[in-house]
């Protein structure tokens, strides 16, 4: 019995040291391992001067500068197609040809009956006195003479048009090119006047040359009628003349002059058998196939299109069918792919922050360690609907082309909007508010300050300090500590189960408090 006695006090005791050392240990965590007490040193940042950048983004396609549709102008079979997708053609240059034989019999004929008009007129002129038939003939030889050089002349003033046209619209398009490389690359305000006085002056002297050259076709085509109608005079004065009736001879003279315009309508349709490339560039779709008939539909020229059409291969596939059937699409496209831009659809909230010069940057997602430099060179003024969302397109242009961009190519752009150097700045996480003010907790030593700072513009990853700050100045920046998990430990310290009340209440009631030392161990025994 004596052994029980002794054993149950030192179990007692035991146990009251186990307690007391556990307490121990959560007073010393409580003491030295909270999370406030051994808190991590705030994230800082110091306040510098540099670059406020604002920007918006949004993705497209690289579109060429210009492209032609080029088709023939009179209709027929294709017999054989000289270029294919991929080929640099030069202006004039030879591209594809119609079955000649109609037109080459259309022409013979129209020729055939020019020498039976004229057979005809020297027949009925021979009615005439050897010294009338002379006159006669001298008048109509001079008044066709002249049909003919007005016509050469209204030709060439029309060929003169053509090319005074395109070299115009070079010299527009050289100084719209030098005044955006200029702008992209901060040129000095005097030069950037140059430029757009350079500008100015070209299209100014694109339009004084379009209106003197219209003029000049007016003249040409005045004296043509002018020529047409002393010709038809001179007829008229010739069956005057002589001893036949009158109108027997300016049957003769009418039969002449259409026997005459229409030989001369056969022979311009041969040519447009043959058909041209209208301007340098590549070709970038052939939609017609040898053995397919095609009408006629001219040469058309777009700004930025991105079409790149079906190739010659593929076209065959779908026109094989029926080698007659005419195509509505242009039969080849030649694309100028020297002058690149991207046409992207920005969102309406940003669109309205676009503006014609403003700079750029563009990635493309077929070539993703290329990136060029571009310039903003317009803004849509109506919208477009875009899976339902209201797109605003600006085009893009390219100041400088990367080898292996192509027409077409998804492109991703970043455009500038707004940018401000050498300004007080601070990384945006760490200010504060809205609008034109904002605060930020600026640390000294280990003493925290909030202050009140003037904002400028806020930017993409930093913000402008417009006062309350001077540069050098360390600013504290959000705290990354897990709110859940602190609040979680607060909350367990506060609610008494790693307290000594609650520990004490099983030894005696006082037990090791977190703060109080051993006087309730005391107290309490």
């Amino acid at each position: 019995m004596s052994t029980a006695v002794i054993t149950r006090p030192n179990r007692v005791l035991d146990v009251g040291l186990a307690v007391a050392v556990v307490a121990l240990g959560i007073g010393a965590y409580a003491a030295s391992g909270s999370p406030k007490a051994a808190a991590a040193a705030p994230r800082t940042t110091t306040v510098a001067r540099g670059v406020v950048v604002t920007s918006i983004q949004a993705s497209g396609n690289v579109q060429a500068g210009q492209s032609y549709s080029v088709g023939f102008q009179t209709g027929g079979q294709v017999i054989d197609i000289g270029a294919k997708v991929g080929d640099v053609v030069t202006k004039g240059q030879e591209l594809a040809h119609l079955d000649p034989t109609m037109d080459s019999a259309s022409l013979a004929s129209a020729q055939a009956g020019l020498a039976s008009a004229q057979a005809h007129l020297t027949q009925v002129q021979q009615v005439l006195t050897p010294a009338q038939r002379v006159q006669a003939a001298a008048s109509l030889t001079s008044a066709q003479v002249q049909v003919d050089s007005a016509k050469s002349g209204l030709d060439a003033a029309q060929k003169t048009t053509s090319i005074d046209a395109s070299q115009a619209q070079q010299a527009v398009d050289d100084a719209q090119s030098k005044l955006n490389d200029d702008t992209a690359a901060k040129a000095s305000a005097t030069v950037i006047s140059q430029d757009e006085s350079a500008l100015t002056q070209a299209q100014n002297a694109q339009t004084n040359g379009t209106n003197k050259d219209q003029q000049s076709i007016t003249a040409a085509q005045n004296q043509f009628t002018q020529a047409t109608d002393q010709l038809n005079a001179t007829v008229a004065t010739n069956a005057a003349s002589q001893q036949l009736q009158p109108s027997d001879l300016a049957a003769a003279q009418a039969s002449l002059a259409q026997a005459q315009a229409q030989a001369m309508s056969a022979e311009q349709t041969m040519g447009w058998t043959t058909l041209q490339a209208p301007a340098d560039g590549v070709v970038t779709a052939v939609n017609g196939v040898v053995g397919q008939t095609v009408s006629g539909g001219g040469v058309s020229a777009t700004a930025g299109s991105t079409t790149s059409g079906a190739s010659s291969a593929s076209a065959s596939s779908s026109s094989s069918s029926s080698s007659s059937s005419s195509s509505s699409s242009p039969f080849m496209t030649i694309t100028n792919v020297d002058a690149l831009s991207v046409k992207a659809g920005f969102a309406e909230t940003d669109a309205t922050k676009l503006r014609a010069g403003q700079p750029a940057a563009i990635s493309f997602s077929a070539l993703p360690s290329v990136q060029a430099a571009g310039i903003v060179t317009s803004v849509d003024l109506s919208s477009t609907l875009v899976s339902n969302v209201v797109t605003y397109f600006a085009t893009v242009t390219l100041t400088k082309v990367p080898a292996g961009v192509k027409p077409g190519m998804t492109a991703s752009v970043t455009v500038t909007v707004n940018r401000r150097e050498g300004v007080v700045n601070l990384t945006s996480a760490a200010v504060r508010g809205t609008g034109s003010s904002g605060t930020v907790t600026v640390v000294s030593g280990k003493v925290q300050t909030t202050k009140t700072v003037g904002v400028g513009l806020r930017g993409d990853t930093t913000t402008e300090i417009t006062s309350g700050l001077n540069v050098g100045d360390t600013v504290v920046l959000p705290s990354s500590t897990l709110n859940g998990v602190s609040s979680q430990l607060g909350a367990t310290r506060g609610g008494g189960a790693l307290t000594g009340g609650g520990l004490g209440g099983g030894v005696g009631g006082g037990g090791v408090r977190t703060g109080g030392g051993t006087g309730g161990a005391r107290g309490g025994g």
